[in-house]
């Protein structure tokens, strides 16, 4: 069995060599710099309130509710063109590297939920690929270059079933909480895997 793999660049990062995890990662200039700022500083005050608590206000909520929020003519994800890419990357290693739990692609961007095989490689790893993939195809479509994606990712190990179910309605749910549909089922850009409604 490999050993957990920790690196570091603004967020700490400790990844198991299996798992699952709780993934968002987002485009380039999707949020304002004073904004990150903003929310960077309460972060540094209470560090323990990183961890996923949908019912608790916390630093990654507050970020996610004003990536919501949040529109410019950069939020290329709200292309179908550009969403069908990430959904086609996202499904590309499903039973080869992760099992896909759920994902739900926003404009500007994505939620993810795996389950890492034995046969994956390092989860940083995993994700440079889809990251880069759907970074060049996306920019072929916009006729665009340079950066899209920004380096840094969120990810969180999820603990329990409870704390899985929690995540999973979480992340289906983004749209509905965005006031962009009235139900998940209505969002063209996202997945849950069926048997996990039962």
């Amino acid at each position: 069995m490999q050993h957990p793999f920790f690196h570091r660049r603004n967020l700490p990062h400790l990844h198991p060599s299996q798992g699952i995890f709780f993934i968002t990662y987002r485009l380039v200039d999707s949020m304002p710099k004073e904004i990150i700022e903003k929310l960077h500083n309460e972060f540094m005050n209470k560090k323990e309130e990183l961890i996923i608590q949908p019912n608790k206000h916390s630093y990654f909520v507050a970020f996610d509710e004003y990536m919501d929020r949040y529109k410019t003519d950069k939020s290329f994800l709200s292309i179908p063109e550009v969403a069908e890419i990430n959904k086609k990357a996202l499904h590309h290693f499903d039973l080869k590297y992760y099992q896909l739990i759920c994902y739900c692609i926003m404009s500007n961007h994505v939620h993810l939920v795996i389950k890492l095989t034995d046969e994956a490689p390092d989860l940083s790893q995993i994700m440079h690929s889809i990251k880069r993939y759907t970074a060049k195809e996306s920019n072929i479509i916009l006729n665009k270059k340079g950066a899209f994606w920004m380096k840094e990712s969120y990810d969180h190990l999820i603990r329990s079933e409870k704390e899985l179910r929690n995540v999973v309605n979480y992340v289906i749910n983004n749209p509905v909480k965005a006031g962009l549909t009235e139900h998940w089922e209505k969002w063209p850009h996202t997945f849950i895997r069926l048997d996990l409604l039962n």
